[in-house]
């Protein structure tokens, strides 16, 4: 038994291929889960910055409306009373809903 434990031992363990092959897979494993962190940091990045962006257009949709706080039914009347009015160009409408500023 002892003999056989030996020869295992001499033929895996102690061989120099194994140390190398055994190096190798560490080194593939921790390049794995270095990539895989980067990877899922990006897309953290990517969905803060999402958030950050559609809080940006909102505060300046906000501001074009004048500041006034309006509901879902006013802004489908609105929008309604636009594409009416303007035909059916739903872009010249939705324009005119989002007007500056400064222009009014």
């Amino acid at each position: 038994m002892e003999e056989r434990r030996q020869l295992l031992l001499n033929e895996s363990v102690r061989n120099s291929y194994f140390m190398y092959s055994a190096g190798v897979t560490l080194a593939l494993l921790l390049m794995t889960m270095f990539c895989a962190k980067q990877w899922i940091d990006q897309h953290r990045v990517l969905w803060i910055t999402a958030e950050m962006m559609a809080d940006l257009y909102n505060h300046d949709l906000h501001l074009a409306i004048g500041g006034h706080i309006i509901d879902g039914a006013e802004c489908t009347n609105r929008h309604r009373f636009l594409r009416y009015r303007l035909g059916s160009s739903g872009d010249r409408a939705r324009k005119c809903l989002i007007r500056h500023p400064s222009s009014s």
